[in-house]
């Protein structure tokens, strides 16, 4: 069984994807804002592309 500090991490790490697809799903998609949600949005958009790029991967 994980430890209580390694399973807290992970899931504060979880949460911040979660989060992050969620504010992009709610702000970052509007038409003709997108390209300034990312400039303004840089680590929430380095997120959303670093899980797409292991969903090509892995499907």
């Amino acid at each position: 069984m994980e430890q209580p500090a390694g399973l807290m991490r992970k899931l504060r790490q979880v949460g911040n994807v979660y989060r992050a697809f969620q504010m992009y799903k709610n702000e970052g998609q509007i038409p003709g804002q997108s390209a300034k949600w990312k400039r303004e949005h840089e680590q929430v958009w380095n997120i959303i592309m670093e899980v797409n790029e292991l969903r090509e991967k892995y499907g």
